[in-house]
């Protein structure tokens, strides 16, 4: 089994995106999935769930280069979610400049898909297929 390289600062900055997006999308709790979900979080209104939402801190600028990459095994997850709950799922990504923007996962159909992962890998799954989401598929939340 691959470690888990969540970290606490990743968990303090996924919770300033929630907090962020609370009165966005109005939602009252957001529920911390297990991992094996494949997305971060299920978004709660009146006891129900009403979205589901993998969150991103990146210090990435945004508009640089052809898009945004989301591996193609988170994309596969919240389309499988989606579809067995009839509930949306979205990305959420916190950039450099520290506004955040958002796309839905699920209804875009990929132009490209692309060999992609980290400068200085952990292990021999860091490199993996991922989405390149267009920016212009992202929407910025309003302060």
């Amino acid at each position: 089994m691959r470690p888990i390289y969540e970290t606490e600062a990743d968990r303090v900055a996924e919770r300033q995106i929630i907090t962020k997006m609370m009165p966005h999308w109005r939602f009252e709790d957001a529920l911390k999935l297990p991992i094996g979900y494949g997305v971060d979080f299920a978004l709660i209104r009146d006891d129900d769930i009403m979205g589901f939402a993998e969150l991103k801190a990146r210090n990435l600028v945004f508009g640089f280069g052809d898009g945004y990459y989301l591996a193609l095994q988170k994309v596969i997850r919240a389309r499988e979610i989606t579809t067995a709950s009839g509930i949306g799922c979205r990305l959420v990504v916190r950039f450099s400049d520290g506004k955040v923007r958002w796309c839905n996962i699920g209804d875009y159909t990929p132009s490209r898909i692309i060999p992609h992962g980290r400068r200085q890998q952990r292990d021999r799954y860091d490199t993996e297929p991922c989405v390149v989401y267009p920016w212009s598929k992202f929407r910025e939340v309003q302060p």
